[in-house]
């Protein structure tokens, strides 16, 4: 089982880590790619480094992987028109693989149409940019492969929906054991 993360400059650090985090306690290989650099800075200075770099869409290959990652944090506004970007999650979508967006990131779902007429849970605001008004407030929402969060406060509940879909309930269970999450 293997996951693409997709890691930028000004991103929410604990929606990026607690994803890679628990996927790997779970077992699941994570691959992270950094969007044109190896080396980037969080939204709150926390440097960090990805094992790939990426700067065209065909620097991953969604038949690698089970699922692609995308965190928030204001960083995703210098994405929106970032061709490479928005053609990973298309093609990761063409390939009926699970994609999960947390945060301002189900933007990058909208501009990349992949959305459709799905609905979907964002940080408050983020909706106003998007042309899909299907907005549920709710901390996640499933819809078929797309997983969609709130924010950092749905992290954790994100996760492990994600583990559920590619591991099933058991292994989500002993993960949200393993991390006292009750």
């Amino acid at each position: 089982m293997k996951t693409a993360v997709i890691l930028f400059e000004n991103l929410e650090e604990i929606e990026a880590f607690t994803q890679i985090d628990l996927l790997r306690r779970a077992g699941i290989q994570v691959d992270t790619y950094g969007y044109k650099n190896k080396k980037l800075t969080g939204s709150h200075k926390i440097v960090f480094e990805s094992d790939f770099v990426f700067k065209k869409s065909s620097d991953i290959h969604p038949e690698d992987y089970h699922a692609l990652i995308l965190p928030g944090g204001k960083g995703v506004y210098d994405l929106v028109d970032e061709k490479p970007v928005l053609e990973v999650i298309q093609n990761f979508k063409f390939s009926e693989k699970i994609i999960f967006a947390i945060c301002a990131a189900p933007l990058l779902l909208d501009k990349a149409d992949v959305l459709d007429s799905k609905s979907y849970t964002c940080y408050p605001g983020t909706d106003l940019k998007m042309k899909n008004k299907l907005k549920e407030k709710s901390k996640t929402v499933k819809n078929g492969n797309i997983i969609t969060a709130e924010g950092i406060g749905s992290a954790i509940e994100g996760a492990l929906l994600l583990i559920e879909m590619l591991l099933g309930k058991n292994k989500k269970e002993e993960i949200a054991k393993q991390i006292v999450y009750y």
